[in-house]
């Protein structure tokens, strides 16, 4: 043929004993078409360099290279050599004049002896000269984008003596293509502008002469104010003088038009605004306070883009940089001066009236005592150092007062263990409230503090995860949750959960115990759990005919990153979304088809739907979107519908008739086609939406099936499947009723729950609700768990232990993926040991109740001890009859432990005791 020959090298193999010859000579030529050879380092090289003897020209049909974008234009190429007989080329569009990624879309002219290929058109086969040249039309649509763009060929001449010799060929004088457009640079949106000033409004052009920008003022539902009529569109840039009259507002818009073509325009993509000027209409307060208490200013303006600085005395505060400042804990070195400078967009910056904050210095102390471990018989001593207006000291030994101990330094000599305990220093002064040291103990362990809080976490079903606390402390131990329940076993600083479900979501936090009956809880945090892709609809196989156009689609849920479509396990360019078209389709694209899904949790591949494309007519053919529909599990007495959008299609070439839609098999009843039935006429390629639900008539695994009479070619069917599930879930009791519980003890009821459905039930939390459900709690209970169907059954053992008198109710709701969650009621009646308690009670008042830390305890002075226990039965404060105050008839606590910490918000036990006697009243602290 002699058209862009190649050849392969000779090949001898020797195996063993034996001579193998494999020849391979001119084993691959182009007379058919070859692309990839248009840039200027390429061409027909194997036929030695460019000649001039062959000229390659190329002509636009309109008479210039000017296309619009998204349209297209017509072209011819010329090949000419006055003494060979045929011809062939590569032409191309390229993004630049040597580069390879290819611009547009190219296509053969009707009739031109030119293909497609790999984005370029090359001959089908030589073709002939007449009167020494030849002509290939085709067709370029422009891409969207504007630009230029190069119009790139290459020609060869040949003599049809099958060989690469006597061969001719050339390049074509590269042609640029432009593809005019605009395109606004600023103002784009977002930007904030002052009536008065002057803005550069920039823009980019190709094949642009002249513009006019115009503006709107109403987010660019119109376009009402001509800015300039017109104007050189290659300076890319104008410069607005805004009026200074022009009203403020946040919906601007430019728009610049080509003014030879009113379609040819770009408008700002969002919008910006004209500010208004910044005036202060509220100006700070001075104020005197006491130190230590938090303080405000604020001031109000408006105005566009404000800022705020805040100055002391004048000089700018860092940070402070709103319209409020907050001064907290209040110092005397805080005294002065505070203003506001307040700056827009517009205008000067404007400053606020002075504030003057006086400040008088409340009681303070900068370093307390510290705890000491010492042996019998050594000096203790104890300092404070304290500071503010007038200032006293009074030691105290476990809230005590020690008499004549009244400086900042409290010796102890020669100490023994009765003085053991916890010493702290009243500091009182002008300025109120007097503040009271931290403790500091002799002998005594620290409570656990949490220095590190779990955190947060998000995984893929499978991995292992941890969470870790640290803490310091005595004698630490510790009691990982999950949402409030105890985990069995998790009792270190570290949780771990290998090959994580998604059962394992939830809240968890950790208690951590530590010495002299103390703990702490930590921060709650969340486990989030993901799964790899879950393909909902698969690709289905289809049969078409050569030149159809075909689609396959699939859906998936879990976040998705990336979808690839692949033919036989080979991924195809570009098909990067759930929905893969083919155009046009001939023999060779018929194969096996699937589609890779990915999240971050790994990938998913869908099943492989086979193509099959004849080159014969198909006739009417029912090709159908899915060929299974899966209405999973409801229960009996319930319903689910589907609606299958485009589930029927005709891919056949003739009109397809579908007399009757029926259902078919054992369960037939259980399902209708509730609408998009019988009688349905489609054209090639139009699609049908049914509409099938599941309305089940007994329990248990229901299937059926979608038979169509019609004139179809080929015969096809869609499976249905569901579950009808009978929910029976038993409990042995209603009402559990723990009877009289005296306070101190602990009572158990269990509860038997049976699953007698047809399916497996999860249980999936058990929630205690009502007035007084903190004192009930489920035991030795891991949640979640499952009862099997017909006869699975599991035993919760429930604890009541009170820590109040009094009548005592909750619910506990038994909460699983059935259509009920049991409901039993739990009941008991809390009681002290002896009734004279209880009447002794009445007696005795505490407020306010509930408090935020400072209690007042209305008592006679017959008492000798005074016990605070928390919800763990432990006493956290105790006081004697030295701590009784006759001024207010009773005791005052500050809402501190023995050990100087403040306590945890809620429910606290007040006991009295006295020789006799013992009393008690409920307290709750909520800060």
């Amino acid at each position: 043929m002699g058209i862009f020959y190649k050849y392969f090298n000779k090949i001898r193999l020797f195996l063993g004993g034996a001579f193998l010859v494999a020849l391979t000579v001119s084993a691959l030529s182009y007379s058919s078409g070859i692309t990839g050879v248009t840039g200027p380092s390429q061409g027909c090289t194997c036929h030695g360099s460019a000649n001039s003897n062959t000229s390659v020209n190329i002509s636009s049909q309109s008479g210039n290279f000017t296309v619009n974008p998204n349209t297209t234009a017509n072209f011819t190429l010329t090949v000419a050599n006055s003494s060979q007989s045929a011809a062939g080329t590569n032409i191309a569009v390229k993004t630049s004049s040597s580069g390879s990624t290819n611009a547009g879309s190219l296509a053969p002219g009707s009739g031109s002896g030119l293909q497609s290929s790999n984005g370029e058109l090359t001959h089908s086969s030589p073709k002939d000269l007449t009167s020494g040249q030849t002509t290939f039309d085709f067709s370029w649509t422009a891409p969207s984008t504007p630009g230029i763009y190069y119009l790139r060929a290459v020609g060869n001449a040949v003599n049809k003596n099958s060989q690469s010799s006597g061969d001719v060929w050339n390049f074509a004088t590269t042609q640029q293509i432009t593809v005019p457009g605009i395109s606004v640079l600023t103002a784009n949106g977002g930007e904030n502008l002052c009536p008065g000033a002057s803005y550069n409004i920039t823009w980019s052009s190709v094949g642009v002469t002249n513009v006019k920008i115009e503006l709107s003022s109403n987010g660019g539902s119109d376009f009402s104010t001509t800015l300039i009529a017109n104007t050189n569109a290659s300076t890319g840039s104008w410069t607005w003088n805004i009026p200074s009259d022009l009203t403020p507002g946040n919906q601007y818009k430019i728009r610049i038009t080509d003014i030879t073509d009113n379609n040819r325009y770009d408008i700002s993509d969002a919008n910006f605004t004209i500010s208004a000027p910044t005036i202060i209409n509220t100006h700070p307060v001075s104020q005197n306070v006491c130190s230590k208490q938090n303080i405000q200013f604020t001031v109000v303006a408006t105005g566009g883009n404000l800022t705020y600085q805040w100055r002391k005395n004048g000089s700018n505060l860092s940070g402070k940089t709103s319209s409020t400042l907050a001064i907290n804990n209040v110092q005397t070195s805080d005294a002065g001066s505070y203003d506001c400078v307040v700056t827009g967009s517009c205008g000067n910056p404007q400053t606020s009236q002075a504030a003057n904050l006086s400040v008088t210095e409340s009681p303070g102390i900068s370093t307390h005592p510290s705890s000491q471990t010492k042996c019998p018989g050594e000096n203790v001593t104890f300092t404070v150092t304290a500071s503010g207006d007038n200032i006293s000291y009074q030691w105290r030994k476990n809230g005590n007062d020690i008499s004549g101990a009244n400086t900042n330094t409290l010796t102890l000599n020669a100490i023994s263990q009765s003085d053991a305990g916890n010493y702290s220093v009243l500091v009182s002064g002008t300025c109120n409230p007097p503040v009271i040291s931290n403790n500091a103990t002799l002998t005594v362990n620290s409570p656990p503090t949490i220095s590190s809080q779990p955190q947060n976490q998000t995984t893929c079903e499978g991995a292992s995860i941890n969470f870790t606390v640290i803490a310091s402390g005595s004698d630490l131990t510790f009691q990982w949750r999950k949402n409030t329940v105890n985990i069995n076993n998790a009792n270190s600083s570290l949780l771990i959960i290998d090959s994580v479900s998604k059962s394992d979501e939830g809240e968890y936090d950790v208690i951590v115990f530590g010495a002299c009956n103390t703990q702490t809880l930590s921060n709650k945090v969340t486990l989030s759990v993901k799964t790899k892709p879950v393909i909902s609809v698969q690709p289905q196989d289809q049969t078409v005919s050569v030149g159809k156009n075909i689609s396959f689609s699939v859906s998936a849920t879990e976040s998705i990153t990336s979808y690839q479509w692949r033919k036989n396990e080979q991924n195809i360019n570009g098909a990067v979304t759930n929905i893969l078209t083919l155009q046009n389709v001939s023999v060779t694209d018929s194969g096996k088809y699937d589609c890779v899904i990915k999240n971050s949790c790994g990938e998913s591949v869908s099943r492989q739907a086979k193509l099959i494309v004849t080159e014969n007519k198909l006739g009417p053919s029912i090709a159908l979107l899915q060929k299974n529909v899966q209405f999973g599990t409801i229960a009996l007495g319930d319903s689910k519908d589907t609606t299958m959008i485009g589930i029927i299609r005709n891919s056949g070439d003739e009109t397809l008739v579908i007399d009757k839609i029926l259902i078919s098999g054992k369960d037939k009843d259980d399902f209708i086609v509730s609408s998009g039935g019988d009688n349905i006429t489609l054209q090639p390629e139009q699609t049908k939406e049914l509409n099938i639900s599941f309305i089940p008539k007994s329990g248990g695994n229901k299937t059926a099936f979608i038979t169509f009479e019609s004139n179809s070619v080929n015969n096809d069917s869609i499976a249905l499947n569901g579950f009808s599930a009978i929910y029976d879930l038993k409990i042995s009791s209603n009402i559990l009723d723990f009877g009289e519980v005296e306070l101190g003890n602990k009572a158990y009821k269990e509860l038997l729950v049976t699953n007698n459905s047809n399916i497996n039930v999860e249980f999936v939390q058990i929630k205690l609700t009502g007035a007084n459900s903190s004192e009930f709690k489920t035991e030795d209970v891991n949640i979640p768990f499952i009862l099997n169907a017909e006869g699975g059954n599991k035993t919760i053992k429930i604890a009541f232990e009170p820590n109040f008198t009094g009548q005592a109710t909750a619910q506990l709701e038994l909460i699983n993926n059935s259509n009920s969650n049991p409901l039993i009621s739990l009941q008991a009646n809390a009681i002290m040991s002896d009734i004279e308690e209880l009447l002794r009670f009445s007696k005795n008042i505490v407020y306010p109740n509930p408090s935020a830390g400072n209690v007042i305890i209305n008592i006679d002075s017959e008492f000798s001890k005074i016990d605070i226990i928390n919800n763990l039965g432990n006493s956290i404060k105790t006081f004697s009859r030295q701590d009784y105050n006759f001024n207010i008839k009773g005791i005052q606590w500050d809402g501190l432990d023995n050990y100087g910490y403040p306590v945890e918000n809620g429910y606290y036990i007040i006991i009295v005791s006295n020789s006799d006697e013992v009393t008690s009243m409920q307290l709750i602290i909520a800060r």
